[in-house]
């Protein structure tokens, strides 16, 4: 193997090594991104579900003024 055809090679590698390291610093983004959403979603659950319940805990527990 000629040596301009190994180094040809190896600018090859490194080419490929950059690519293999910029996605995976992309999937790493992503990832921390959706853990974010996926956090966000469940605190807004947790307060739609509070809220439900103090809707209709109010409506239950108290009669109406006509009563």
């Amino acid at each position: 193997m000629t040596n301009s055809r190994l180094t040809d090679i190896e600018i090859h590698l490194m080419h490929h090594d950059k690519a293999i390291q910029e996605l995976n610093d992309e999937v790493i983004r992503q990832q921390r991104l959706l853990d974010d959403l996926i956090a966000e979603v469940a605190l807004v659950r947790e307060q739609l579900q509070g809220m439900a319940l103090a809707t209709t805990g109010t409506d239950e527990e108290s009669p109406p003024p006509h009563y």
